[in-house]
């Protein structure tokens, strides 16, 4: 019985082996869109609180949002004629809005940054920022600190929202760089008190010890910089090139080895975003043609982390012509989250690209082969839950 059982499994898994390796990776396909989030209208950013919750952010409201039902649970505020910006902590327990309030005119508005409870959404922490426009905030993953980015500034702010104290965090080698006035494309290491900080050159700036120390260089000014969540690799870039690079083990800081390049040298379309899954094994890249100035056709990939191979290619039609977009993984993986500076699409994330060696249409094949052979069994009758088990323990050994 037991032989012959596992005979079965491993057939099965060869022959899903061989079935996926005869895909066609390269084919563009067509992706899943779960839903189309209308109820905000003009997003331009959006992020996932919990596998059906969404906090989105557009030009005339911040809400949170029921992706399955398209409905706002609740407005978190009305955002009328100034910039805005969200953020999530990385643990999915907080989330932070960055926006101005008038009190009665205008010419009394005022910048806040406001932090609430990502479960309950109820505000725990106010602060007014009486500085310039805030462009975007990130949330260490390690303690109460938010990085703060504004509008033409080459310094971040660093605010502690449990103890209110702030300092300034400058780099004077980035001055040149900063003349083209982009601000720093910031991210924490999750497992050292490290801040990253990238314009042509990356930053590694300790947070520790205030050392800093530069690293990699690109011909022109980094477009975003994503850590995994284990801290063992990055995928960073411009608008023409993605590095993914491994850190080194048992080093204090992140050097990096196995560098892999990934260049769109048609220069037919840029890169707009990157994103890692949480798994760790996967990341996405999400491109925008440009050969035509009104063209709002985009390019999905998924990528292997460990071999930056390609896994498959999605093309997509939305209704966005800028540069700014968002990508946001649900915490279980399964969904993907793109949003445009018009439109906020929720996708499937594609059965291959959790598993490998094995194909969404081959599994029912195999459920098949299993129920079968377990049925006819004449020692020994297997229970179903014993079934549920040996199915889930093949899509385990699939897993990426």
């Amino acid at each position: 019985m037991n032989f012959l059982l596992n005979f079965l499994i491993i057939t099965c898994l060869t022959t899903t082996s061989s079935t996926a390796m005869e895909l066609n990776i390269s084919k563009r396909e067509t992706p899943n869109i779960l839903t189309k989030v209308t109820c905000v209208e003009e997003p331009f950013h959006a992020l996932y609180l919990a596998e059906n919750r969404m906090l989105i952010n557009g030009r005339k409201q911040c809400s949170i949002v029921n992706p399955t039902t398209n409905q706002e649970l609740k407005r978190i505020a009305d955002n009328g004629y100034w910039k805005s910006s969200i953020a999530v902590h990385p643990n999915k327990t907080k989330f932070a809005f960055c926006g101005y309030y008038s009190p009665g005119d205008i010419d009394n508005a005022e910048q806040k940054i406001m932090i609430y409870n990502a479960h309950t959404y109820e505000l725990e922490h106010t602060k007014n920022w009486d500085h310039a426009s805030i462009r975007n905030v990130f949330f260490s993953p390690l303690d109460d600190t938010i990085a703060i980015v504004e509008v033409s500034n080459p310094d971040v702010s660093l605010y502690n929202y449990k103890t209110n104290e702030a300092v300034i965090i400058t780099i004077p080698e980035a001055a040149i760089e900063h003349q083209q006035e982009y601000e720093p494309i910031v991210c924490f290491d999750p497992t050292q008190q490290l801040l990253i900080l990238a314009w042509n050159h990356v930053y590694i700036y300790n947070l520790t010890t205030a050392q800093k120390k530069s690293t990699g260089h690109s011909n022109s000014c980094h477009s975003f910089f994503e850590y995994s969540s284990n801290g063992l690799f990055c995928v960073k870039g411009t608008r023409y090139t993605v590095v993914l690079d491994k850190k080194i083990d048992n080093q204090p800081l992140p050097f990096f080895r196995d560098r892999t390049v990934i260049s769109k040298h048609n220069q037919t379309s840029s890169f707009c975003q990157v994103a890692i899954h949480p798994n760790n094994t996967i990341f996405m890249t999400l491109s925008r043609a440009t050969d035509h100035i009104l063209t709002s056709h985009y390019f999905l990939e998924y990528r292997d982390s460990e071999t930056s191979d390609p896994i498959t290619t999605m093309s997509i039609a939305l209704k966005g012509y800028q540069e700014d977009s968002s990508l946001s993984v649900s915490p279980h993986g399964k969904k993907l989250l793109i949003t445009t500076d018009n439109e906020c699409i929720e996708l499937e994330v594609p059965f291959e690209v959790l598993y490998k060696g094995i194909t969404k249409e081959t599994f029912p094949y195999l459920l098949f082969l299993l129920k079968n052979y377990t049925s006819h069994c004449n020692d020994v009758e297997i229970p179903q839950d014993i079934n549920h088990f040996i199915a889930k323990m093949l899509l385990e050994t699939c897993k990426r």
